[in-house]
């Protein structure tokens, strides 16, 4: 499967039901959404549900269309979550009857009213962890595929009620909360370095970064953030420690 701009469904070949969704990199999305349903964490509960139900071997991926001009993802998504009707139960998984857009597209005033309606919150600040201002956003569904995360960790990173202070390679702050103190604190913590052991002890490697880590040893980024903060001894076999 190609890493080509698509919109693609996610289908429950015993009841037929579909999830509708798009990407500029469909190899990532496929493997993020499997492996929340995997792992029963996906964002979406009424597919979770059904995953549960039916089992890993009865749900497809499937490519509805491969788009060439990015500006036109937001557009036939929209279109293809009303043809398919699947914000209706009875015949998908979509829960937001809005296409989000990952895209930073320019939206018809209709849709710019809908979107505002359904998707928007507090203005939030968005750096790099070396301190780069990015931009701001009101939107955390757009902002979440622009960047390719997960919704759910910029939440928990503006409510700053965990203890990690950033996501991949970015900080999240409320504008209203916003000083450079807190920004500065945050730097420092994404920026500090961490070693790797086996359950033994044995020393395996350094990182500074988590995700890196994650990527290089299969594991799970908020495990690994889990395990530095004293909330877990280890996770698959590797303990993880702050350096001093």
């Amino acid at each position: 499967m190609e890493n080509k701009i698509a919109i693609y469904k996610i289908i429950n070949i015993i009841n037929n039901k579909v999830y509708v969704g798009s990407s500029k990199n469909i190899n990532k999305r496929k493997s993020r959404h499997f492996c929340d349903l995997r792992d029963n964490k996906h964002s979406n509960k009424h597919l979770q549900n059904s995953y549960n139900k039916y089992g890993k071997n009865n749900f497809k991926f499937e490519i509805i269309e491969y788009i060439d001009n990015e500006n036109k993802l937001l557009e036939r998504e929209q279109y293809w979550i009303d043809k398919l009707n699947v914000c209706d139960k009875n015949f998908g998984y979509n829960i937001s009857k809005i296409a989000g857009s990952n895209l930073g597209n320019k939206h018809s005033e209709e849709t710019k009213q809908r979107i505002s309606k359904t998707q928007c919150g507090r203005l939030f600040l968005i750096f790099k962890i070396d301190g780069t201002y990015i931009g701001e956003s009101y939107n955390l569904s757009e902002t979440a595929r622009k960047y390719d995360l997960d919704v759910r960790n910029i939440h928990c990173l503006l409510k700053e009620n965990i203890p990690r202070n950033y996501v991949k390679e970015y900080i999240f702050i409320y504008k209203d909360k916003f000083t450079e103190e807190k920004l500065q604190q945050k730097m420092k913590v994404a920026n500090k370095s961490f070693n790797m052991y086996k359950l033994d002890g044995t020393f395996i490697d350094n990182f500074k970064k988590q995700h890196e880590c994650a990527r290089i040893y299969n594991l799970r980024p908020n495990c690994i953030n889990t395990c530095l903060h004293g909330k877990q001894k280890y996770h698959k076999g590797y303990i993880f420690k702050y350096v001093s």
